[in-house]
């Protein structure tokens, strides 16, 4: 077991993948979110947002950003990236509107949009994980252990669980249906708020999509893993048929009586 876990860092620590890179400040940014939540529940002092977002998420935005251009440009996952850009476009719309206006007057809004980070630590090992197992699956005489394997499927549960719950259901609950934030940030008029607003909305249309694209890719597994476990029920199935359907053809060729 020690050696499986130690493999597996050391698989992460020494892997120069651009892509890990990029996951591996994802990961900090992630932590150092969750700092701040626990942090700001606490205290209730906002000066920390300030300083998560000068020293960790607007630079962790803006090396990702010319990261993802990068893989543009090399043409690597192109959709994605796309996504990804557009994704850190509106982060860095929020951060902004944060950081002058949004952390005096709606900082519970700050802390709910926070709890999107989540989702994010799950996501980074559940990538980490697939890697570990593709190079496992590349090496010869090389037996993938059950321990990775079934932390594989439990991290896919939590990823899933806490996108679906903070980044869809939360943000729903919490901002979307709260009366309280639209009287908060309309009061005043300011045409930046109601800027806020609008993106508040993409951001949540742009979590549906995504969610959409993970419950499709669950019912795909799904459906591989019910197909792997009945093949030979499939194939009675098939020859019942396939005999069923011979003797129809037999009774209606009166050769095969006589």
């Amino acid at each position: 077991m020690d050696n499986i876990i130690s493999d597996f860092f050391k698989f992460i620590w020494t892997n120069t993948n651009i892509h890990n890179i990029s996951n591996v400040l994802s990961l900090i940014n992630a932590v150092f979110c969750l700092w701040f939540m626990y942090q700001y529940s606490k205290t209730k002092d906002i000066a920390l947002f300030f300083k998560l977002a000068l020293y960790v998420f607007i630079p962790f935005l803006i090396i990702d950003s010319f990261i993802t251009i990068y893989l543009i440009l090399i043409k690597s996952e192109k959709k994605t990236c796309y996504e990804i850009m557009f994704h850190h476009i509106l982060s860095l719309l929020l951060i902004i509107w944060a950081l002058f206006i949004g952390i005096q007057i709606a900082p519970d809004v700050i802390y709910n949009l926070m709890l999107f980070e989540i989702s994010t630590i799950f996501l980074n090992f559940r990538f980490w994980i697939k890697e570990y197992i593709k190079k496992l699956e590349g090496t010869a005489n090389t037996i993938i252990p059950s321990v990775i394997k079934i932390s594989d499927k439990i991290i896919d549960v939590l990823f899933t669980v806490t996108f679906i719950y903070f980044r869809c259901y939360a943000l729903l609950k919490n901002i979307i249906f709260n009366k309280e934030f639209y009287n908060i940030l309309l009061t005043d008029g300011l045409f930046i708020n109601k800027l806020f607003i609008c993106v508040i909305f993409v951001f949540i249309l742009l979590n549906f999509y995504w969610s959409s694209i993970i419950v499709k890719s669950i019912f795909k597994q799904l459906q591989i893993f019910i197909q792997s476990k009945v093949p030979e029920q499939d194939q009675v199935l098939i020859l019942i048929e396939k005999i069923h359907l011979d003797i129809i053809k037999c009774r209606n060729d009166n050769n095969c009586y006589n």
